[in-house]
């Protein structure tokens, strides 16, 4: 809240409303929203992936233009790049940063001189490695519904027997 002293008066700025959103839809030509209701709620988190580099939901196109900027400007090799995109990443989580360039070009610095470790973005790191474990997993594993058959003689002992009396009973059910 703003206010001033005015000759003995004090004067006072409305207050702007905490619960203003803001949505951004973008639609590329040839291609239509179906539905409006969807287009206007936010995803909760988006990941932004450019050339293979996770950068962190909050930052836009122009920051991650100006980081990948200052990575190459910094002579930084690739390898060291998503770390600190994780870095920045946990940063953010923590605490507010209000310079996301700077932010990513001081660990930079630091990196291209060896001085940087990965903490906040630790985390993150990990969490991004488990996600890429699973869904390798989830490909590679054929799930017992994709293996389904019809052949009962491939069911175990067990539950062919107790498949045929349930049969038999139904049969004579049917029958009466």
């Amino acid at each position: 809240m703003q206010s001033g002293a005015i000759r003995g008066a004090i004067a006072t700025a409305p207050q702007p409303p905490y619960t203003t959103t803001i949505t951004t839809t973008t639609v590329l030509p040839g291609s239509e929203k179906s539905d409006l209701a969807e287009a206007e709620s936010p995803p909760e988190e988006t990941v932004v992936v450019v050339d293979d580099l996770i950068f962190p939901p909050q930052t836009t196109q122009e920051q991650r233009k100006a980081i990948v900027s200052e990575f190459e400007r910094i002579g930084l090799g690739t390898n060291d790049w998503q770390a600190i995109l994780d870095e920045l990443h946990g940063a953010q989580l923590s605490r507010t940063i209000k310079n996301p360039i700077g932010y990513a070009r001081s660990m930079a610095c630091r990196a291209a001189a060896r001085q940087f470790h990965l903490e906040a973005g630790e985390g993150i790191a990990k969490q991004r490695e488990m996600l890429r474990h699973l869904e390798a997993t989830d490909e590679t594993n054929t799930h017992p519904a994709d293996q389904q058959s019809d052949d009962p003689s491939k069911l175990p002992f067990g539950i062919r027997s107790a498949l045929e009396r349930i049969r038999s009973n139904k049969l004579r059910e049917a029958s009466k």
